[in-house]
């Protein structure tokens, strides 16, 4: 099972090189054929594995006292359409396991995250991206209040997410 040899190999990082972050693209991969089985599809749907999946990476960061960045891909959606908590592929369970929700959102002007949920302070928020050809890197920008206004009066503006 390929859930099994990931989780394996984040307790092999963890134990031999101190690791305390783990960064997993992307959990549509991780899971990609399992629910094909003859045997599982008899027994579990794809959300189903889904659910055990996100239940055991939670565990294992909680025991391992580690944080997990797990990267789902959003449903089907509109060109310049905000995404939001609800457009998480898959369960309810992703959104509601996660101690962080952060969205890559694109814009018409420019790309942004979008911290839809934050578990330990509450805070959410909005961080613009610049692209930095020199170093090949996305960096923290600060859109002129004109810019800003642009952006937010475009379909894809940064909102509050209506969900929970």
């Amino acid at each position: 099972c390929v859930k099994n040899e990931v989780l394996d190999a984040m307790e092999h990082a963890v134990y031999v090189y101190d690791v305390e972050h783990i960064l997993l693209d992307n959990l549509q991969f991780i899971l990609a054929g399992q629910a094909t089985s003859a045997k599982r599809l008899q027994t579990m749907g794809k959300f189903d594995l889904q659910d055990h999946a996100l239940e055991a990476f939670r565990r294992f960061a909680t025991i391992n006292n580690v944080h997990i960045t797990l990267v789902i891909h959003p449903r089907k959606h509109e060109d310049y359409e905000a995404l939001n908590t609800a457009s998480i592929f898959g369960s309810v369970k992703a959104t509601q396991e996660a101690d962080n929700v952060v969205i890559l959102q694109k814009g018409r002007m420019f790309k942004y995250l979008d911290v839809k949920k934050n578990r330990f302070d509450g805070q959410l928020g909005t961080v613009y991206l610049r692209w930095e050809p020199e170093s090949q890197r996305y960096a923290e920008m600060k859109p002129t209040p004109k810019q800003k206004e642009q952006e937010e009066g475009r379909p894809n503006a940064p909102s509050q997410d209506p969900t929970p």
